[in-house]
């Protein structure tokens, strides 16, 4: 009997999982990088929306002992909210109230960990920047800062239109502190220095000689006698061996990694960069060549070539392009500086013009770096970001950067051996002028130019090899065994599998108007879905608002005018919609008009009239988003703000249109004032989500309760939307939705036998 095998060893436990980063490792993980006012907008914004906890710090040494050092953490719109304004200018709280939208704190650790906010701020004195009076507490007075002068706001503007809100003010404030601040990053995000080069690898061990054969056993017959032949026959080769590993050679490259899928999240990875030129003595015959090596179309407008302008680690210095036609594989897409100098330059090298014209490229001098984005993903790089290239492996100034053949993926890090790479510092084959090494519409095998070369030379046939001897004839092999008799048997057919149960959401919509709003914002909609989720009880997730529109309404005072001659022809109210509406660039109808005194908001140095007038009311309908409302609105304070008399009015204001038309419409002069300021009407639908169980019918009952009752509109009061009147103007209805149906499953295989 054999002997019992060997106990099998006992499985290897199950290690621990990983404890959680610890708090304080943030510290080595991220750096704080200084952001100055000088460097602008874009930069400051840009790099706070990379950040990682989305945490800015104000260092102020002359402050107070609680205002040194102060960490702002943000909470909502993280990737979106532009801090800049607030930061430098004007502290505000549209979008910013303290602990909703961002907590303050007084040590990063403190902002990491969620522990010891703050709990006071106020906002909204024009000119006052970050912090104002907030303190840990209660008030801190005379702790913010301003920018320091207003030539810097001449220079580079006043607008924070992004984050729905004012404009911020355009005079600084004295008195401010001296601050510098910090923005958090991780420091991945950070030039880092090359890594050391990595050991060789090892040789692979080789395999153990295999085990020599078994002698085969005696047999118990004899065996038969045989004439003893004349010669000797040749002994057979002995069974072949595995042969040998050969030695291995040293420091072999590793092994290529697969290329990864020709398109990520709708994102082609291998549209790549195959050229950058700099000629030496030619700054306008400079371009960038990129080329399709998928095998799907590259679509125009999904493909962004950023140039990153000497060492700016950020997006303070660059230069983006989006590409503005489709791209075929194989195809090749040239950006130059210059068409004319390009195919005065390159004519002999290729028939086509250049792609596309980026003229900001003629600026670069061979030490910038380049990226391909799409939709914000890095799908190829040339160049360290953060690295001025003079000096460095990609430094191609008076000369070119090709990537080698074969190449055919995008890299988000750079990598020198995938480029070869010639300048003036004598790297590579050193100054390349037009008539030099360049090759556009051309890399590898590629030829795209449009030119025709001549064929190269045919090689020479190889030389006859000599023919191999004939093979050993094998003796034939014993015939195999008779299988035995198959058994043949019928599978069960399989079971049908029950259809996919398809659960209905049921939905209350009702039609809202919203109405007598200075401002919609997302302050205003959070409001209203938080109120009306209140009165319900419901969670805000369950409601949404759809398909918004907005009127803007507001009316003049138009001074030495009676309704007789109003309303004469019509040409006076035609005459009014046509100016306002060329003013606005929005179309204006004129609602009506009220026959009264002049009692509409005058300038402080305008005498009041006795004449007749007229209150004109007029709306703006249509406008599809809040920027374009806002912007209406503001037009509308500026054409009354300015002069009111057509006498005085210069020939290219707005106003001067408005009071030009009306006069030439009823033949005398006109005084117009603004009678009442520019209000929002919101016209939507509420989708509220039925719950599980719950009758939609008594949804809908509680909505119109919830209305009419005014819970909503006192919930909207206590959250600081005051002023506003609600108005349904479809009552609510019930609508199923149906998820959409399963595939349909494949048919079952054939029964196997």
């Amino acid at each position: 009997p054999l002997p019992p095998p060997p106990p099998s060893p006992p499985p290897p436990p199950t290690p621990p999982s990983p404890p959680p980063v610890p708090v304080d490792m943030w510290l080595t993980l991220t750096e704080f990088v200084q952001a100055e006012a000088s460097m602008g907008e874009d930069f400051f914004n840009a790099a706070f929306w990379i950040s990682p906890n989305s945490i800015i710090h104000r260092s102020c040494p002359t402050c107070s002992e609680v205002s040194q050092n102060v960490y702002y953490k943000r909470l909502t719109r993280r990737a979106s909210f532009k801090p800049y304004y607030y930061m430098f200018n004007s502290w505000r709280s549209c979008d910013n109230s303290i602990n909703e939208d961002f907590e303050l704190y007084s040590t990063y650790l403190d902002a990491v960990q969620g522990t010891n906010k703050w709990m006071f701020c106020n906002y909204d004195d024009a000119g006052i920047g970050f912090p104002r009076d907030c303190g840990p507490t209660g008030p801190v007075s005379n702790q913010w800062n301003s920018i320091a002068t207003d030539i810097y706001l001449e220079n580079h503007g006043c607008s924070d239109a992004a984050n729905s809100c004012a404009t911020c003010s355009e005079k600084s404030r004295s008195g401010g502190k001296p601050v510098t601040f910090f923005i958090e990053l991780l420091k991945s995000d950070l030039p880092l220095s090359a890594p050391p080069p990595s050991p060789p690898p090892m040789p692979p061990p080789s395999p153990p000689p295999p085990p020599p054969p078994s002698p085969p056993p005696p047999s118990p017959f004899p065996p038969p006698p045989r004439p003893p032949p004349p010669s000797p026959p040749p002994p057979l080769p002995p069974p072949p061996s595995p042969p040998s590993p050969p030695p291995p050679l040293p420091s072999p490259p590793p092994p290529s990694p697969a290329p990864p899928p020709v398109y990520v999240d709708g994102c082609p990875t291998q549209l790549i960069i195959t050229e950058l030129a700099d000629p030496l003595y030619s700054d306008s015959a400079r371009y960038v060549e990129l080329y399709n090596a998928g095998n799907k179309v590259v679509s125009k407008d999904t493909i962004t070539l950023r140039q990153r302008i000497d060492s700016h680690l950020l997006f303070s210095s660059v230069v983006d392009l989006v590409v503005n036609r489709d791209i075929s594989p194989g195809d090749f897409y040239v950006i130059c500086t210059d068409p004319s100098a390009f195919r005065a330059s390159f004519g002999n090298k290729t028939s086509k013009a250049c792609s596309q014209v980026l003229s900001e490229y003629s600026t670069s001098d061979g030490d910038d770096n380049f990226e391909l984005v799409c939709q914000s993903q890095v799908v190829d790089i040339f160049g360290v970001r953060g690295v001025d290239g003079r000096g460095s492996a990609h430094d191609f100034k008076h000369g070119r950067a090709a990537r080698k053949p074969g190449v055919t993926t995008g890299a988000t890090a750079w990598s020198a051996s995938d480029w070869t790479v010639d300048n003036a510092n004598g790297l590579g084959r050193g100054a390349q002028q037009v008539s030099g090494a360049f090759n556009p519409f051309m890399w590898d095998t590629i030829d795209k130019s449009g030119l025709t070369r001549p064929p190269p030379p045919m090689p020479l046939p190889p030389p006859p090899s000599p023919a191999p001897p004939p093979p050993r004839p094998k003796p034939p092999p014993p015939p195999p065994p008779s299988p035995p008799p198959m058994i043949i048997r019928q599978s069960p057919p399989p079971k049908a599998m029950p259809p996919p149960q398809t659960v209905p959401i049921e939905i209350v919509s009702v039609g809202m108007n919203v109405a007598g709003v200075t401002e919609w914002t997302a302050k205003e909609e959070d409001a209203l879905l938080n109120s009306m989720a209140a009165s319900l009880g419901l969670s805000p997730e369950s409601l949404t608002i759809k398909e918004m529109s907005f009127e803007v309404k507001s009316s003049y005072t138009v001074a030495g005018m009676s309704a007789e001659e109003w309303s004469r022809d019509d040409k006076a109210a035609a005459a009014f919609s046509d100016a306002m509406t060329a003013a606005l660039g929005h179309k204006v109808v004129v609602l009506g008009v009220v026959a009264g005194s002049n009692g509409g908001r005058r300038r402080l140095n305008q005498a009041p009239t006795t004449s007749a007038s007229l209150e004109v009311k007029f709306s703006v309908p249509g406008l599809n988003d809040t920027r374009s409302t806002a912007t209406v609105m503001a037009g509308i304070e500026q054409v009354a703000e300015g002069s009111t008399d057509a006498s005085t009015t210069t020939t290219s204001s707005p106003m001067s249109s408005l009071l030009g038309a009306l006069s030439t419409a009823v033949g005398k002069n006109l005084t117009v004032t603004q009678a009442a300021p520019p209000l929002i009407e919101a016209a939507f639908s509420i989708d509220v989500v039925v719950p599980k169980d719950v009758d939609p019918a008594l949804v809908a009952k509680n909505v119109v309760a919830a209305l009419d009752s005014g819970s909503v509109l006192s919930g909207m009061q206590q959250r600081g939307v005051s002023g506003a009147v609600l108005q349904v103007t479809s009552p609510p209805k019930v609508v199923i939705l149906l998820p959409p149906p399963a595939a349909p499953s494949p048919p079952p295989p054939p029964p196997f036998t």
